[in-house]
């Protein structure tokens, strides 16, 4: 009935199907493409509008305040130690890592937490409570904390800190995205706000039958790496694999010194190329306004 009335409109609205995210190449070509309908005896086109990470796409949602207020926030040393202190944390010193870890599952998770309890760089997880726990701790060799681990407990093996936090809203997790040097992150939500963080991050996808989410990673990782040396990028490409595959990560990490200031560096020009031609909302109204 909503569509029987929108085509006795005069003139008719404009109809948008908003599909999913994805980095695959057909996008491209189906982005903006108009799929005639037909209802009773009138036609009306329903368009169907991609979210992407081209210019060829219909773009990312990002707030309209949201990179400035980043910008704010990185740049403020006096409020991130307050933030640090909020969370029952020093201020972070000059050689230590800062990292968030927000996955499913996963048996990488193990050998990259074994690989920071022995590293020679002090690294501080933080760890909201959720699916990835059980494979922390048990990479940590703190498998008996699981049963009473709680939000705000502060644990310790080797080199390695884990601070224990309780899930938060979207405000509290992108300062988390916001003031660590590297972020793990899952699903598509929080992959999203990562990379509006503009700091590196590794993305454990949701895993899919016939491991078709391998693809959907591979396309990102075709986007993603493309301006990137070759090395570097082909260490990364390995790296998301190994962690998505399930695999040992040891030596992925291994190359972390040679390769993190390179990324960080990307992380700020790639965040700054998904804004260039508009957010989501952004183009969705171009859209709008050529047809209307």
């Amino acid at each position: 009935p909503f569509v029987e009335r929108m085509a006795k409109q005069s003139p008719p609205p404009c109809w948008i199907n908003l599909e999913y995210l994805s980095a695959e190449s057909w996008v491209e070509d189906c982005h903006g493409l108009a799929s005639p309908q037909r209802v009773g005896n009138r036609s009306l086109d329903k368009y169907f509008f991609f979210p992407g990470f081209s210019a060829r796409t219909g773009g990312l949602l990002c707030e309209r305040a949201l990179l400035a207020e980043r910008d704010r926030w990185q740049q403020d040393e006096v409020g991130l130690a307050a933030y640090w202190a909020s969370l029952g944390l020093p201020p972070k010193q000059e050689n230590e890592l800062r990292v968030s870890l927000f996955t499913y599952e996963s048996e990488a998770l193990t050998s990259l937490v074994e690989s920071w309890c022995q590293s020679a760089t002090p690294v501080t997880l933080l760890l909201p409570l959720g699916r990835s726990l059980h494979d922390v701790l048990r990479g940590a060799g703190l498998a008996d904390t699981i049963p009473t681990a709680r939000a705000g407990d502060l644990l310790h093996s080797g080199n390695l800190a884990i601070k224990l936090l309780p899930m938060t809203d979207q405000a509290g997790y992108d300062r988390l995205l916001w003031s660590c040097d590297l972020n793990l992150v899952r699903g598509e939500d929080s992959f999203v706000r990562a990379q509006w963080a503009a700091h590196p991050f590794l993305w454990h996808i949701y895993q899919q039958e016939e491991e078709a989410h391998l693809i959907k990673l591979a396309h990102f990782l075709d986007h993603y790496l493309a301006d990137l040396p070759a090395e570097c990028g082909q260490w990364l490409r390995n790296f998301n694999l190994a962690l998505n595959r399930g695999e040992d990560c040891r030596a992925f990490w291994a190359n972390w010194p040679r390769y993190s200031a390179i990324w960080q560096q990307h992380g700020r020009s790639w965040s700054q190329k998904l804004q260039h031609d508009g957010d989501l909302v952004t183009r969705l109204v171009k859209f709008l306004e050529s047809r209307i």
